[in-house]
């Protein structure tokens, strides 16, 4: 499905349909929450990502991102992030130039921190990549949502 499709689709979801579902079952509503708190944290990182790193550092951070996304929703450890995006696709993620993302990258290459190959992107040193672009996955949420559901009422949030 592609994301015009999805986003075609999530517009047919009327939205008193969608609140009474909420509403009336709170591990959905608890899991649309949860998403809610990944995706908040994930465009937290971008923001930094953006405002405070250099390109190299915005580069290895959305790789090694990317990787670890990938293999978190596989459940398997893999080592090449399959990346059918083009130079043009990374610069406008990372705001740069698509020159400057070719450049970065084979300075990467030349420095062993990535390879690539066709369509993807294996990272070489990890351990060095991370330090040089101070990743650290804990705003992934990658250890899940709390056990635990906090109990709320949806009559209590009302006025």
């Amino acid at each position: 499905m592609s994301l015009e499709e999805l986003v075609q689709f999530s517009d047919t979801i009327e939205q008193d349909v969608f609140l009474k579902t909420i509403v009336s079952n709170p591990q959905t509503a608890f899991a649309f929450w949860w998403s809610a708190v990944q995706e908040e944290a994930i465009l937290r990182e971008q923001t930094l990502r953006l405002g405070r790193m250099n390109a190299k550092e915005r580069i290895g951070h959305l790789l090694l991102e990317l990787r670890l996304r990938m293999n978190t929703a596989l459940g398997r450890h893999h080592d090449a992030l399959p990346l059918p995006l083009t130079r043009t696709d990374i610069a406008d993620a990372l705001g740069l130039t698509s020159v400057h993302v070719s450049r970065t990258m084979s300075q990467m290459r030349r420095c062993d921190l990535i390879r690539e190959d066709r369509n993807s992107v294996i990272i070489v040193d990890q351990e060095r990549l991370m330090a040089l672009c101070h990743f650290d996955d804990a705003y992934l949420h990658l250890s899940g949502p709390p056990r635990k559901m906090p109990a709320f009422s949806m009559a209590s949030t009302r006025r």
